[in-house]
């Protein structure tokens, strides 16, 4: 009977650890999740950004960044801080004889930055 009872301690014990590990590993992939929704809602697509002339993945990136700070500044006519723009990504695959340029993502520091962005776009029509 006490043989049986050990028994029992041990299953309900090692029940008790598996269960911890799966309720840890749908805890860590909730948190991705959110990360990720997170960090998408404060993204924006534009479209029809002139392609970099610049050779070199970093130095087009720098170009992308650069032109769309400079269009944030110039034309929406909103001063940017220094890291309010945390990304700055052309989407697709690149082609060399594509006609269009790739759509830009750019990602901000927060979903306000991003706001401020979106209700001046009214200026671009």
């Amino acid at each position: 009977m006490k043989k049986e009872f050990e028994q029992l301690q041990k299953r309900k014990e090692e029940n008790d650890i598996k269960l911890k590990e799966e309720i840890r590993e749908k805890q860590e992939e909730k948190l991705g999740e959110l990360k990720d929704e997170e960090s998408q809602r404060n993204n924006i697509i534009i479209s029809g950004v002139p392609k970099s002339n610049e050779k070199g993945g970093a130095r087009q990136n720098e170009d992308d960044l650069r032109f769309t700070e400079n269009s944030i500044q110039e034309t929406l006519e909103i001063e940017t801080q220094k890291n309010s723009l945390k990304k700055v990504i052309r989407l697709g695959k690149m082609e060399n004889k594509a006609e269009r340029p790739r759509p830009l993502l750019v990602g901000f520091d927060s979903p306000i930055s991003k706001q401020q962005i979106l209700m001046q776009t009214k200026k671009l029509k």
